[in-house]
């Protein structure tokens, strides 16, 4: 049985400043392609759009808090937008405080 990847990541670096929307469902399958488009940024400050996420599990919940240690590490910034789902998680285990959301 195949499973199709229920996922799609865009990227806009301009080496200062870079923006990642993502939509679909970011789960154990698909928060590698999210990792590896955070990985590939040559810029410090990042906007994640996640605005069209329409699901997340556990595995995109540390793909955001490895994206925000990386930031950190660059000197740089990790901004969020997101969806009521995410929002609703991010509030339900208190993560919020951790991360800049935009409205």
């Amino acid at each position: 049985m195949l499973t199709a990847v229920m996922a799609d990541v865009q990227v806009e670096d301009d080496g200062t400043r870079a923006v990642v929307r993502v939509t679909g469902e970011i789960d154990i399958a698909t928060s590698p392609l999210l990792e590896d488009a955070v990985a590939q940024l040559t810029a410090p400050d990042v906007v994640l759009d996640l605005e069209g996420v329409t699901f997340m599990g556990s595995s995109g919940l540390a793909s955001l808090l490895r994206a925000a240690r990386r930031a950190d590490g660059l000197g740089g910034s990790l901004r969020l937008r997101v969806s009521k789902q995410v929002r609703d998680l991010l509030e339900m285990t208190r993560l919020t405080s951790r991360f800049t959301i935009e409205d």
